[in-house]
């Protein structure tokens, strides 16, 4: 028996998606498709007219290959959105539109070529702008026409975290599911014995008259030939791409993820014969049953060989990528740093300047007090911080009114400012000052009110940072005088 394979999610080695088993030689190959015109992720759904095999592609579309697996017809699908499963019937192709909820008919050419697609059917409920919000992922016809689907249910709080409300639906009276509340189903089949699908989620088969078989991890893809009905499971899926949650589907000590091909009897889910395809990948999505005469032509260390050399070839390839990033971004990395350091060195060179400008400002105003036929002669500094700091220096060597004392509201006794006393508010020699200066370049309406309160509003106060920006400014040399105490 010759069964071909579709792989999904390939992201490491996106040629091997699509592969040709023989359960009694043992050979596999993978199938080939160069020069799609689309990104190859993977292969989703498989079918055939007796004539023509037709596969989907993840995400993209179809290609119709003949017996011996050569390309025959390149189709790119516009209806269908995240195609899953797709199904031969009535001289047509059905496609599960999973991206929107909907099974998409495809009308053939006499060759198997696509020559018109239009919705089929919609899952009621669902618009045309919500996406895949049911997770509608396969279909299948039984000899009587009936329509069958599968599917997770309706996505709630906009996420699949909590999707165990999936159903095996008839699609001509979908209010009344064949099974409810099922974990993540897939893989709805027309068996010999009845229609079979996959509850993945939970690792087992069911059969519409109930009959159950568990076989461990996560179940999917559906085949049949001659009597044996033929079911693949990862034995421990690592992650569901719906779900984007990660699935402990077997215990720890189950040993290493395995993708097994289960062998059954159609009439009683029994399992005749479990065979390991691990070498091939894990995750795999649809089977089909093929004649391919000259396939496989080699033995399975080979397929798993090639698929290895890809991996390899992607790790390799990302490492250089890596690299290369790394080293770019150590080169955008340095160009920053050395912006940065201009930067810095222009913001220090501006603050240079403005305190420069600044301090030449307070000069030529401390100046102008005694010129101009101007009265101020002695003055007090009502402030003791940083700024009088400041401008004691600045003012040092500048003609002008005497400072007779400084004035802070919280004054350490017998202390003093380059030799000028500091003393509280009650103890300032008012008398014999003729203004007092507002020693700071930020807290003018806060130290004025402290004036008026403490003096009344006939002294004199003054600004010398009057009609300037808002400060603080920079200052240098703040620390210059001397403070005794």
């Amino acid at each position: 028996m010759k069964i071909l394979m579709s792989f999904v999610n390939q992201y490491f080695s996106t040629r091997h998606t699509l592969a040709v088993f023989d359960d009694v030689s043992g050979n596999a190959e993978w199938i080939f498709t160069p020069n799609l015109p689309w990104e190859q992720k993977g292969c989703t759904g498989l079918c055939s007219d007796g004539q023509n095999i037709y596969v989907c592609y993840q995400d993209a579309g179809l290609v119709t290959f003949d017996r011996h697996l050569g390309i025959k017809h390149i189709y790119s699908l516009q209806l269908a959105k995240e195609p899953h499963s797709v199904q031969y019937h009535g001289r047509a192709l059905y496609v599960v539109s999973t991206g929107s909820n909907s099974i998409v008919r495809c009308d053939l050419g006499h060759d198997g070529d696509v020559i018109d697609e239009r919705v089929y059917w919609t899952m009621p409920g669902a618009t045309k702008t919500e996406g895949d919000v049911f997770h509608l992922n396969s279909l299948t016809f039984d000899g009587n026409g009936r329509a069958g689907a599968t599917l997770f249910g309706r996505k709630t709080d906009g996420s699949w975290q909590n999707a165990n409300q999936g159903c095996l639906i008839a699609l001509d009276d979908v209010d009344e599911p064949i099974f409810s509340n099922l974990r993540n189903p897939h893989t709805a089949f027309a068996s010999s014995a009845g229609l079979v699908f996959a509850e993945s989620g939970a690792g087992r088969l069911i059969r519409e008259d109930g009959v159950k078989v568990d076989l461990g991890g996560y179940v999917r893809g559906i085949a049949e030939h001659d009597g044996v009905l033929i079911a693949a499971s990862n034995t421990r899926r690592k992650i569901s791409h719906s779900l984007g949650k990660w699935q402990r589907t077997g215990s720890l000590e189950d040993g290493d993820n395995d993708l097994i091909l289960h062998f059954l009897d159609p009439a009683t889910l029994h399992v005749t014969q479990s065979r390991s395809i691990r070498a091939l990948g894990l995750e795999i999505f649809d089977l089909l049953v093929v004649d391919a005469p000259d396939l496989p032509r080699y033995s399975m260390a080979e397929a798993a060989q090639s698929r290895i050399l890809d991996v390899e070839n992607y790790i390799a390839d990302m490492h250089t990528r890596l690299t290369d990033e790394h080293a770019r971004l150590q080169r955008e990395l340095s160009q920053e740093k050395a912006v940065t350091r201009q930067c810095r060195q222009y913001i220090r060179e501006i603050k240079n300047r403005e305190c420069a400008f600044y301090a030449q400002i307070i000069r030529n105003r401390w100046k102008s007090l005694c010129m101009n036929g101007s009265a101020i002669a002695t003055v007090a500094l009502f402030g003791a911080g940083e700024y009088t700091r400041w401008l004691l220096k600045q003012v040092d060597d500048v003609p002008g009114p005497r400072i007779v004392s400084i004035i802070d509201d919280r004054p350490t006794d017998g202390c003093c400012i380059d030799g000028i006393p500091v003393v509280c508010p009650q103890h300032a020699p008012i008398d014999s000052i003729d203004a007092i200066i507002l020693s700071t370049d930020s807290a003018f309406a806060k130290l004025s009110t402290r004036v008026a309160a403490c003096y009344g509003s006939h002294v004199k106060t003054i600004n010398l940072s009057a009609d300037l920006p808002d400060g603080p400014y920079e200052k240098h040399e703040v620390n210059h005088a001397r403070s005794r105490c």
